[in-house]
């Protein structure tokens, strides 16, 4: 993935770690599919400022949940085995994942 950007924020609840990452051209957009399925994709959960992916995957090694929005941050996910393509829906064409450590 080179020198690829993405957005990524960690949020702490006690020992809860969840980690928000979405590619950085989806930032602030509603997806909405035919079904009426829709995901707002906000600064607030997902942050504002892009970051190496290599940044990010130093934020995601010790969450409990993450939640990942688009082609480029889902495959982070699952490139670092975090789950698989079996688990990856679409909403309005866009691949969204979340993990869950259990």
């Amino acid at each position: 993935m080179g020198n690829d950007l993405v957005v990524a924020k960690r949020h702490e609840v006690g020992d809860i770690v969840v980690v928000g990452i979405c590619d950085v051209d989806l930032l602030n957009k509603t997806i909405v599919d035919e079904k009426g399925l829709k995901i707002t994709i906000k600064e607030s959960f997902y942050g504002k400022e892009p970051i190496p992916v290599e940044e990010a995957e130093k934020l995601l090694k010790d969450a409990t949940s993450i939640n990942a929005v688009g082609k480029k941050s889902v495959e982070l996910l699952i490139k670092g085995g975090f789950g698989d393509e079996r688990s990856v829906i679409t909403i309005g064409g866009v691949p969204h994942l979340i993990f869950i450590k259990i």
